[in-house]
């Protein structure tokens, strides 16, 4: 059996055939949540699948060492696909392949929502303000601005990332089911057909969350104008037309933002971690636009007193990047 390089997980991965079927069969992390993350992919992507979601069927479940063995799509990244189209600057195409994924997304959402049962989340069944500010503010202090950057951070820092993850708190729109971590690279594609990967962190929150994660991915890094295209057609055409409601533009715009900039607070965080404690270069390439990204957002004008953050943010991707 061929094992598949993986980005950031510490399973394994290795291609193998059942039943004459062309399969992979994934491995848990030997950490201490390996087996729960196991667990909920076989749940989660059993539910899914059921439902309509375009993800790898699951073959097998063995129950006393956690591995799952599930279709295999190939090697075809939406990755792939993408960056191929950026560089060659096939700017309509590039936009009508995003939108693509904004439709696998919109059923993600819509039927990925009903009958999802909170008990199959490893880590936890909801995004929340709290959740926010513990995993991905902090994430982002300390695995990137002190362990990455090698950066003090004060408290007023803290203070002012702590009111931004309150404003979730005050968003009116209905949760959903959000993968958390849907961009390019855990897309594949397969005889010309979108699925989604790597979701076993699944968990009911915020709409936005993951039009933010595929639209200011720092694999891609966007122009603005695909980017800005691409949210207001999620919004009109899909978020706005399941809902069935008139709901006010900017409202859900100031919502979009503040889950954007969590999130690239979380990608930081992350790619912090990565180079630093696994030793994955890999991921060095993408710490510049993500700094880019959230700096694009801390000045969008959907913030308020933020300056100290807005000024470690510039120090950062000034001198260290």
């Amino acid at each position: 059996m061929s094992t598949i390089s993986a980005d950031g997980s510490d399973r394994i991965f290795r291609r193998a055939t059942v039943d004459g079927q062309e399969a992979v069969t994934i491995i848990p992390s030997a950490s201490s949540t390996g087996r729960a993350e196991a667990d909920a992919f076989f749940s989660i992507g059993r539910h899914l699948h059921n439902s309509g979601v375009p993800v790898p069927e699951i073959y097998d479940f063995d129950v006393s060492t956690g591995t799952v063995t599930v279709q295999d799509l190939g090697d075809t990244l939406f990755y792939d696909i993408a960056i191929t189209l950026k560089k060659e600057k096939e700017w309509d195409r590039l936009e009508s392949l995003y939108k693509k994924a904004l439709e696998i997304l919109d059923l993600l959402q819509q039927r990925g929502t009903e009958n999802f049962n909170t008990d199959w989340c490893f880590d936890t069944p909801e995004y929340t303000s709290q959740f926010a500010y513990e995993r991905e503010a902090l994430y982002f202090t300390d695995a990137f601005v002190k362990n990455k950057c090698r950066v003090a951070v004060d408290e007023s820092i803290k203070k002012e990332l702590k009111k931004i993850c309150l404003l979730l708190d005050g968003f009116r729109s209905k949760k959903c089911l959000m993968h958390r971590d849907f961009q390019s690279r855990n897309l594949m594609i397969k005889d010309g057909k979108l699925y989604i990967i790597d979701f076993q962190g699944a968990r009911i929150g915020y709409w936005g969350y993951d039009l933010a994660s595929l639209v200011y991915d720092p694999y891609m890094d966007l122009p603005e104008n695909i980017r800005v295209r691409l949210v207001e057609y999620f919004i009109h055409e899909h978020y706005l037309a399941r809902q069935g409601i008139r709901a006010d533009r900017e409202e859900l715009l100031a919502e979009f933002h503040v889950i954007a900039l969590l999130r690239m607070l979380q990608a930081l965080g992350a790619y912090g971690f990565l180079t630093v404690v696994r030793k994955r270069n890999f991921f060095e390439p993408f710490i510049k636009p993500a700094l880019k990204n959230l700096e694009t957002l801390l000045h969008s004008g959907y913030f308020k007193e933020i300056a100290n953050l807005e000024a470690l943010v510039c120090e950062l991707r000034v001198s260290k990047f």
